[in-house]
Parts: C-alpha cells; structure tokens; sequence
C-alpha cells in the first residue's frame, strides 16, 4: 500500500493561517508539491466545515536570567480551530500520513484528531525531517482511508497570538482533491475579550453573512482558489482605543501627529484609504490633516514655521533636517505632504484639503528659496522641508478643476 503525506497548512511565514489539507509525495517538504498530487489518489473531499474562534486569554509573563522571579500576567489571543472534513474515496484502500507545519505557538494539549470515532495520536517528526526554513516544526499523524468509502476526519487546536496579527484559513489548497468540494463553511467567532471593534479588516466580502459577532462564509461546488481564501486582522486593543492612544501621541510631535492622520484616512474594515469614510470619519480625518501644517509667520525675507513639540535627534551632519536624518521632520513632512496631496483628489470640493495643501506648497518653496526657517524654544535655525519635485506634484493637483 502506497505511503503519501498529507499536509495541514496550518502557518504559512508568519501569519497563523489555517488550511485545507493536501497531499504532497512520499517525502515531507516545504515549498511547491511534488508531482503526486492527492487527485492521483482518487479521493475527494466531499465538504468542510470550520469554526474558528477567537478569544482574549492571560497567561504568566516570565523573565529568567538576571529577572529570575519576575512574573506578570500577559494578556494574549487564543485562536482556535475546529475542522471537519468529509471525504470520499472513489478508489483503492490508502494509508496517509497526515499533518501540518508550524510556524508560531500551538497548544499542544488542544491538539485532537479523530478519523470517525477512532482517536489519532498526533506526534512530532523527526528533527531531521524538516528542513531549516519558515517552519518550526511539524505535527502529523497517520489515518487509514478505506477503498470506496466515505470518511469523516476532525482536527482541532489552538494558537496562542501576541499584539496585532493576520490570521485566516486557506481554501485553495483544497484544489488538490479530486474534483470539486461540494459545500465548505468557515465561520469566525469574537469569543471573551473581542468585539468588532478588535477587528482591523477582514474578507473577502463575497460569501460572507455576519449576525451577532458571527461572520460565516458559505460556499458551494468550488473549485478553490485564492480568491476564496479567508483573511482578517485582529488587535488586542479595539480601534478607538488605539485612536485614543494616537492622539495622545500625536500633541507630543509632528511624527505622532502623521500616525493619527494616516490611521484616519482608513479607518478598519473600510478598504482603501479614504474609501467610505462616514462624514464624522471625514471630519476627524480632517482635523488631524490640519494639524500636519503648522503655524507660520512670513517677512519680506523669511518663512517662519513655529513647533511647540520636541523635536527629533539632531542630524550628525548638523541640524534638524539634512537629507541623511531619514528619522527627522523633513521625511515627517514630505509623508504629510504625500498624504495632503492624495486627500485632495479623493476630496476636490473639499476647501480643508485645499488650504492645507497650499500652506505646505508655501513652506516647500521658501525652503527651496532658502528663506524657511524654524523657531523652538525662542531659537531659530534654517531648514529644508519638502522634495522640490513635490512641488510640482502638488501645484499640478491644486490646478486640476
């Protein structure tokens, strides 16, 4: 009886994706599947059902070595996952070896496997067995498939995720099987600790049903690719939490001030920047774009621009902004421009957009006229703000109807 393995793609890289099963060849690899593919097995998986769930935990936070004793609690994500996979074998009687690769922290006594009512141990390879690369160890076990018989198979664990993560399940590895799957189902749960409000995107939209924090995508007689896969990013802090922390940040320096602006421009779950933004999005998206042009005062032979906030490290080259500083307000204020010009051709009727523009333009060509210089804390030193070239972009814009 001819071996193959049978692969769970679990976590791919660095984002704990889970995944349709494949069967790769005899030999347990990374990367692209050798040329037995799991239709050569004449078996076909039939449906998929797939729960994952999604739930805010603690666990101890130690430090060995010189902090020997200190401990804390850490609140982190616990992901998990709950498959059910039913197949058909159209053919001869198969021995599998079946697993998935590992790249992140699972709980290894959530991990259960079943094929029907018979309980599979799952065991880790041989070190030997993988190779150094992204993945950091594999689980797998081995499960019978009998000849023209229709099987069931469950697979359930759990991660363990830290901050602000992407997560998901891979639908096209299903490909593989024989023929189509006939129905799949993944459903995401936000279990203790999460609401909407955690979620930073999620997708895709097509398929996709959310009642109560449920969100569930149905699908029928696929054939997978990647525009079925499952995808959504998560934080342990909700958006306007995060929203709350930025504008703390952003009263400290004009870097902090960006970040806030950028955030604005698009809020989660609404695609692309300044895409469906909601008048009230619209108008604190606009305050915070106001707040990237500072105060200014203008002489026959100079361009004041004023800062209360601290300033960056100085360069080593000498003051605040020479081109070597990529950390300094000069690269802060090119982003700012960048964003300034992108808010006024998705906003042309919007007159804040405009003026903002305009006074950055103003600052760029003192600058480039030698003539802009900055006042902190009672002193004054000349500086160069802006790209040249970004003064033709943003006059170009501002000239558009």
């Amino acid at each position: 009886m001819r071996s193959f393995v049978l692969i769970l793609l679990v976590l791919l890289i660095a984002s704990p994706l889970a995944g349709n099963p494949i069967a790769l060849g005899d030999e347990t690899k990374k990367g692209s599947p050798p040329d037995t593919k799991a239709s050569d097995l004449e078996i076909e998986m039939v449906s998929e059902t797939v729960a994952l769930r999604l739930s805010r935990v603690t666990e101890p936070m130690v430090r060995r070595g010189g902090w020997t004793g200190f401990e804390r609690e850490l609140a982190v994500a616990r992901l998990g996952v709950h498959g059910t996979y039913k197949f058909k074998n159209h053919g001869a009687a198969r021995s599998l070896e079946i697993g998935f690769p590992c790249c992140g922290r699972v709980e290894s006594k959530s991990i259960r496997v079943a094929m029907g009512n018979t309980k599979l141990e799952a065991i880790p390879p041989d070190a030997e067995s993988v190779e150094a690369g992204i993945l950091d160890y594999w689980m797998k076990w081995k499960a019978e498939f009998p000849a023209n018989t229709e099987c069931e198979m469950t697979v359930e664990y759990a991660l363990v995720l830290y901050g602000e993560r992407d997560a998901g399940y891979i639908i096209q590895t299903g490909a593989d099987w024989k023929g189509n799957i006939s129905t799949a189902s993944v459903s995401l749960t936000l279990g203790d600790g999460f609401n909407a409000g955690h979620l930073r995107e999620i997708g895709p939209a097509a398929n996709l049903e959310e009642k109560g924090g449920e969100y569930t995508w149905r699908l029928k007689d696929i054939e997978p690719d990647g525009d079925d896969d499952v995808w959504f990013r998560f934080s342990l802090e909700t958006w306007d939490e995060k929203i709350e922390h930025m504008r703390s940040e952003a009263k400290k320096n004009w870097g902090g001030r960006l970040d806030l602006a950028e955030a604005l421009a698009e809020p989660p779950l609404s695609g692309e920047e300044f895409s469906e933004l909601n008048a009230e999005q619209r108008d604190q998206f606009l305050s915070a774009l106001e707040g990237l042009l500072p105060r200014s005062s203008e002489t026959e032979n100079k361009l004041a621009i004023f800062d209360d906030t601290p300033l960056p490290e100085p360069n080593p080259e000498g003051g605040y902004f020479g081109n070597e500083n990529d950390s300094g307000l000069d690269a802060i204020f090119e982003s700012a421009v960048k964003l300034a010009i992108r808010a006024v051709r998705a906003f042309p009727a919007e007159k804040r957009c405009r003026v903002v523009l305009e006074g950055m333009v103003k600052i760029m060509k003192a600058s480039d006229a030698e003539k802009l210089y900055l006042d902190c804390d009672g002193e004054s030193e000349q500086v160069w703000l802006g790209d040249p070239g970004l003064i033709y972009d943003a006059d170009e814009v501002l000239s558009e109807d």
